[in-house]
């Protein structure tokens, strides 16, 4: 599964390549099953690349009560202070 190879890349140190599994992934259909995953795994090697912007944008149109949204607004907030723009 390619959620499975970006994580590896991920590990890895292979920022770019987590990157490019991730966004092809998020593309394909069954993306659904593991989108919160995807989604963080994206996020985190955006930041990890320096594309602060980038990473933070990941996180828009996250509902509110999404369990994962306190430490998201979290990453958010740090990734602004290392020089992100964005909203909270």
């Amino acid at each position: 599964l390619p959620i499975w190879t970006a994580l590896c890349q991920f590990e890895q140190g292979e920022f770019k390549a987590a990157i490019n599994s991730l966004t092809s992934y998020r593309k394909r259909p069954e993306f659904t099953r593991w989108q919160r995953e995807a989604r963080q795994l994206l996020a985190y090697s955006l930041a990890a690349e320096g594309d602060y912007p980038a990473a933070i944008a990941t996180f828009d149109g996250v509902p509110a009560d999404d369990p994962e949204r306190a430490g998201q607004q979290v990453l958010i907030r740090q990734w602004q202070a290392a020089g992100g723009a964005g909203k909270n």
